[in-house]
């Protein structure tokens, strides 16, 4: 069986999917129907539905729409409840599923649009990736000077190329900041 590629739009049409089900589903609206809870101050907890105990360790945070099991360290929102509750085969299915019975309208986008959201991203990185090349050369010129006092002449270079190199996280901090700020001049 041959393993199918899952798309950056794909993956992208599915996170949005994904959102808009957490926001209009109440994880308190579903979790009855696969644990009983008790009310314990703001929250609720019960008998973890993932594995065998005798004592409550499973909290749902009503709050926050997601649970936490203290005693398996599962956690998660309505969508993993249902996947893991529910035995979908796959988080698309407990979406899908979730979204039919709470009458939850999935986003519709077509696919050229999606493509075009893909595009703009890579155009985006690859605009930060030239921007943050030219801050790495920038800072080691300025910041570089050191090296002439190195006198050996392999040593200078290794600690160049080490230099240039450590310089890069810096460069792609100044890019990325400079890019979502807005500051373009």
């Amino acid at each position: 069986m041959e393993a199918t590629k899952t798309t950056e739009a794909q993956f992208n049409r599915f996170l949005k999917s994904a959102e808009a089900v957490k926001d209009a589903i109440p994880i308190m609206d579903l979790a009855p129907r696969y644990i009983d809870l008790q009310r314990s101050g703001g929250n609720y907890l019960g008998l973890c539905p993932f594995h065998s105990e005798k004592t409550t360790s499973f909290y749902l945070y009503a709050d926050t729409n997601r649970y936490y099991c203290y005693g398996c360290k599962a956690t998660g929102d309505v969508i993993n409840l249902h996947h893991r509750c529910g035995n979908f085969g796959t988080l698309w299915e407990a979406v899908v599923s979730l979204a039919e019975e709470f009458g939850v309208t999935l986003p519709q986008h077509s696919d050229r649009w999606h493509e075009w959201q893909d595009e703009k991203g890579r155009r985006w990185h690859k605009a930060e990736e030239v921007l943050a090349r030219a801050y790495q050369r920038r800072y080691f010129r300025l910041f570089g000077g050191y090296l002439d006092s190195i006198e050996d002449p392999d040593e200078r270079k290794t600690e160049a190329a080490a230099f240039y190199e450590d310089l890069y996280t810096l460069a792609r901090l100044s890019a990325s900041y400079r890019m979502r700020s807005g500051d373009h001049e």
